[in-house]
């Protein structure tokens, strides 16, 4: 192997090399090459170059730099909280973070928002055992989908996160507040295509449904049990890429969502793409788009669940279908879709509940600042109070049963306005201590009876 820049001096690794950064440049045989690439000498022996070759060694090298550069600091560990019909909460999180090497762990932090967020609220967790730090995502109103992910970082300055991917947050697990329903699903794992179809439209069909090979940046297993969906698997006599000027698609068969509100699509997925000016990947609902690749190309390194509300064109219709489409131009080619585990679902409210008013508002809130929340459903100019309570073990108050428990403080009385709503603010107290649980509930006066509402959690940082 021979370190250092092309004699030519044209190459556009060699701007890397003056700063410090060896760059991977392999060729099978260099000895008969230009010294020059990408200049206006680089005219001989093109011929006698396996490219292909060349592409997978600098995938092999790159992959290989890119694992061998993770330290193997720690070991995390942890188990996915699954979908609830719990309100209240708090939804705990637990990691074991074992560390490999002498450094010990610092510190461990929570990340978690609700799907429709922006932004994740960052939770510190705490040591409750000899290698388990516990997070709490406060409880939520449902429906509500909620993602989250973690970070450890050890007294060397080491970082590493769950779930796994080239960075802390590109993936996350995600669980689901409220009643789930599912309306259709299929793994591929079955013996017939279950009623999916494929069909090229320009030059080449090439989706196919089996275990993917790891070729072309496409996994190297299922999501879930051995098959999968997928353009070009890379079996033998397969390289796991699109073709160049390419269309095709696959189809679902048609799926009944009669008397179904919020219909959603959730799957699978590990798609590679080039960006969509050039190539396409586009998800149809009974031909309507609904989701299509960005401006910049999509390599996906791991499984990753998507969710995408279909319900313009799925709620209460018999006959749904969703398309997945590839389309290429004649340049670069990457792996395409690979799809597992594809779901139609609803949704809807927890229920089984006898709450009389609606509360919501903030369930994260920092010490001296002050936190907002609207009770509705109250009857016009009644009378109400919102209670707080670091219990929410019930109590009594003044005759009426309450979902917080004792001791309570009444932190804002007030009217309700002509139609039965109110707006309500108060400030933490600096007092309180960092990552309290504290829980709030709202109560109004309707005429001689008192009614209560929802218990929202609140996460005090």
């Amino acid at each position: 192997m021979t370190i250092g820049y092309l004699a030519g001096g044209t190459s556009d690794h060699r701007s890397f090399f003056q700063h410090g950064f060896p760059a991977t440049f392999p060729f099978e045989d260099l000895t008969s090459y230009s010294p020059y690439i990408h200049g206006y000498n680089d005219v001989s022996g093109t011929s006698a170059n396996d490219f292909i070759l060349a592409k997978m060694i600098t995938q092999g090298a790159l992959a290989t730099i890119a694992e061998l550069a993770q330290p193997l600091s720690m070991t995390l560990s942890h188990t996915a909280l699954p979908d609830t019909q719990d309100e209240v909460g708090p939804y705990v999180v637990n990691m074991d973070i074992v560390s490999n090497t002498a450094a010990t762990v610092s510190s461990a932090t929570l990340y978690w928002k609700l799907d429709s967020a922006s932004s994740f609220n960052s939770v510190a967790m705490q040591q409750t055992g000899s290698n388990t730090f516990s997070g709490a995502i406060p409880g939520q109103v449902s429906p509500a989908k909620v993602e989250y992910y973690m970070t450890a970082t050890d007294s060397a300055g080491n970082q590493k996160w769950l779930p796994d991917g080239f960075g802390a947050g590109d993936n996350h697990y995600r669980f689901h507040v409220g009643l789930f329903q599912s309306i259709y699903f299929d793994d591929f794992d079955g013996s017939t295509d279950n009623g999916w179809s494929h069909t090229q439209i320009a030059t080449q069909d090439d989706w196919q449904r089996g275990a993917p090979q790891g070729n072309a940046g496409d996994p190297s297993s299922a999501y879930s049990g051995s098959s999968v969906w997928a353009n070009d698997l890379g079996a033998s006599g397969w390289n796991g890429e699109y073709a160049t000027n390419v269309e095709n698609r696959l189809t679902s068969p048609v799926i009944d969502c009669s008397g179904k509100s919020g219909v959603t699509l959730t799957f699978a997925r590990w798609l590679t793409v080039e960006e969509h000016q050039y190539d396409q990947a586009e998800i149809r609902v009974n031909g309507n788009l609904v989701w299509n690749n960005p401006s910049s190309n999509l390599l996906d390194n791991s499984w990753s669940i998507q969710d995408i509300d279909i319900s313009a064109y799925a709620d209460n219709n018999a006959a749904v279908q969703v398309e997945f489409r590839m389309k290429s131009d004649g340049g670069l080619e990457f792996g395409g879709w690979n799809i597992d585990d594809f779901e139609l679902y609803t949704l809807g409210g927890a229920g089984g509940s006898s709450d009389a008013l609606v509360l919501s508002g903030s369930t994260v809130g920092q010490r001296g600042q002050s936190v907002s929340y609207s009770l509705s459903n109250m009857q016009p100019n009644a009378t109400f109070g919102l209670l707080v309570s670091l219990s929410n073990s019930g109590t009594n108050i003044f005759g009426h049963s309450f979902d917080i428990g004792a001791p309570y403080t009444i932190v804002h009385t007030g009217t309700a306005n002509g139609s039965g709503v109110a707006t309500i603010n108060f400030r933490i107290p600096m007092a309180v201590a960092a990552n309290t649980i504290a829980y709030v509930e709202g109560g109004a006066r309707n005429g001689a009876n008192i009614d209560d509402s929802n218990l929202l959690t609140l996460l005090i940082l």
